[in-house]
């Protein structure tokens, strides 16, 4: 039985709901997430959870929906999913030896449709990558993930400092998430 509607499709945020106790039904909303001139990083999260919440909200009256959203952020630049392993390269790259951050926004809309929304920030370190560990990474097709890596898988060994919420990089803060389900279920 399903304790409320998870308005994504990722598995990994599915994975890490089982991991606390939820078994939700899923529905994928299908909306732009186009990101708006001058929007900053911040907002986009915040911005696009909240349209897929409400996108599935809309669909279900009177449901409890929860929706996410991660990027990661170099700089100013967004870094999304890599189209193909050679911009997976360029993104690895960019990362080698750098900081960057992740940002996930979650919105949970209440049985009265009331939204709930929080963004949590995590900063990453990655370790200076030499040529033979970002191939090696590239063939093992581990860049399919947000910003070209999965922090779970051989990723991981590359991040020296991570500050904040691992969970909220794999895609869904697990403490901010539990918080807002017991609040509104």
């Amino acid at each position: 039985m399903a304790d409320f509607i998870l308005a994504s499709g990722s598995k990994a945020r599915y994975r890490l709901l089982n991991s606390i106790g939820y078994f939700p039904e899923v529905q994928v909303s299908d909306i732009d997430e186009t990101r708006l001139v001058g929007e900053t990083p911040y907002q986009y999260v915040a911005r696009v959870s909240a349209l897929k919440a409400t996108a599935i909200a809309q669909k279900n009256p009177g449901k409890v929906v929860l929706a996410a959203d991660t990027i990661a952020v170099l700089g100013n630049r967004l870094i999304g999913k890599a189209k193909d392993a050679e911009e997976a390269l360029e993104v690895l790259t960019a990362l080698s030896g750098r900081r960057h951050y992740v940002l996930t926004g979650v919105c949970l809309i209440d049985k009265t449709s009331k939204k709930h929304q929080k963004v949590v920030k995590t900063i990453i370190k990655v370790k200076h990558l030499t040529e033979a560990e970002k191939k090696d990474y590239i063939q093992r097709n581990e860049w399919q993930g947000v910003a070209g890596y999965f922090i779970e898988g051989m990723f991981g060994s590359f991040v020296q400092y991570l500050g904040g919420s691992f969970s909220s990089v794999v895609g869904l803060p697990l403490c901010e998430t539990a918080n807002l389900l017991k609040n509104f279920l």
